[in-house]
């Protein structure tokens, strides 16, 4: 018995059983596209994180603390807030806070401190700005992710 005899004789089960297979593949692939996705919470950051990161950021030289304090509630009243900032406190290790921006003193561009590219300056080679417009004084250029790394409410300085 050849191969083509036997193709022929089961011809009809063969066309079954692709047909199954089939049938079940676009099935998952169906319930896969309508499986409903989990909601994921947005990122918000009150008014007293953004202070507490500016703070840190404009504090002198001298101080070595490398890490923000931030409350894990969102939405509550200031007194809440406090309360919630003594108990669940978050560390975030940031770059060495000695402005707002910074820049390499070989490079054109000013990026923001968590920008992964000021991890690849070498620190004798980074200068820092504590307002945007002292870094374009001084001939540098927002980075081309500079405006999409931007913190919430962030709102680029007027020409």
């Amino acid at each position: 018995m050849s191969i083509k005899d036997f193709l022929k004789d089961n011809q009809n089960d063969i066309i079954l059983v692709i047909g199954v297979i089939l049938i079940s593949l676009i099935s998952f692939g169906a319930g896969r596209l309508t499986m409903p996705q989990p909601l994921k919470q947005p990122l918000t950051i009150n008014e007293s994180q953004v202070a507490n990161i500016s703070q840190t950021f404009l504090k002198p030289d001298n101080q070595t603390d490398n890490t923000v304090n931030s409350a894990n509630s969102v939405n509550q009243s200031s007194a809440e807030n406090q309360s919630s900032n003594q108990q669940n406190q978050v560390n975030i290790n940031l770059p060495q806070k000695q402005g707002q921006f910074v820049a390499s003193k070989s490079g054109k561009n000013y990026y923001w401190p968590w920008d992964s590219t000021v991890q690849r300056i070498k620190p004798e080679n980074l200068i820092w700005f504590a307002t945007e417009a002292q870094a374009q004084a001084a001939g540098y250029k927002p980075n081309a992710k500079f405006l999409q790394q931007a913190p919430v409410g962030y709102k680029a300085p007027q020409p």
